[in-house]
């Protein structure tokens, strides 16, 4: 339907438009389309040259359970975090042995599982590099017909996961359900004033709060102000970039959580 809509869009113009020419004629407003579908052909856009390391769930963040745990213990994981898939680990994160998908699981709620092997349900795990391009790999979602890949690094270990729904978040934005409880990810405190998740992209807070950060230095704003700051930062630090400061307003140890961003005009 998307690629119907370019065609016929450009069927009687010369030459073949560049990404950057599509999306200021579908800024201008030069399209007869409803603000929602524009938003999506300008995010398809933008996910065209988009790799898996720019939207990954980090490391730092996966909830995981261990091959070494009971039944009980796995099936408590799952309900109390809600996640329909959960990878399964050895010893560490970065010895991951499979997927365990909540329905195999949930069945023996209440059930005497003392005699059960984890490894009766263990889904084998699919492995991609940071490097490879989103694009390609809801292809390979969609012929394999699962739902989650596990992030390898360059050296071998683990980097972080990530699943369908990271994905489509792309094209059609944050998808919210009954078990997410995250504040929202940009929360506007007066003009020129703002506080940030740290994980959200650079270039989403540049498109957002129309500025210019940035987005060669690192994916997200936790990883921006680490590499401005040049050290590990705590709570209350701060850095200026240009006019614009961020400061740190919450840590979990070494990791930045939020960043309120004041923006210099």
């Amino acid at each position: 339907m998307i690629s119907e809509f370019f065609k016929s869009s450009f069927s009687k113009r010369s030459g073949k438009p560049d990404r950057d020419t599509l999306k200021e004629m579908l800024n201008s407003g030069e399209f007869n389309i409803e603000d929602t579908e524009r938003d999506m052909l300008l995010n398809v856009l933008d996910v065209k040259d988009k790799i898996v390391r720019e939207i990954m769930l980090p490391r730092i963040d996966m909830v995981t359970v261990q091959s070494t745990q009971s039944i009980n213990k796995i099936i408590k994981t799952i309900l109390d975090k809600g996640h329909s898939r959960l990878p399964l680990t050895g010893e560490n994160k970065d010895t991951v042995e499979g997927i365990i998908y909540a329905k195999d699981l949930l069945k023996l709620y209440k059930k005497k599982s003392n005699d059960i092997d984890i490894k009766d349900f263990i889904r084998k795990p699919f492995f991609i590099p940071e490097t490879k391009k989103v694009l390609d790999l809801l292809k390979d979602f969609q012929v394999k017909k699962i739902h989650l890949a596990i992030v390898i690094d360059e050296y071998g270990g683990v980097s972080g996961l990530v699943s369908m729904e990271d994905i489509l978040e792309e094209f059609v934005g944050e998808i919210q359900d009954e078990y997410d409880n995250e504040k929202e990810p940009i929360v506007k405190i007066r003009k020129n004033l703002y506080n940030l998740d740290a994980k959200i992209a650079v270039d989403f807070v540049n498109s957002s709060c129309r500025i210019n950060l940035p987005e060669d230095l690192a994916d997200t704003m936790g990883g921006l102000f680490m590499e401005l700051f040049g050290s590990i930062p705590e709570k209350n630090n701060s850095v200026h970039y240009k006019k614009h400061k961020l400061r740190v307003i919450s840590v979990d140890g070494n990791r930045i959580i939020r960043l309120q961003l004041t923006i210099g005009r």
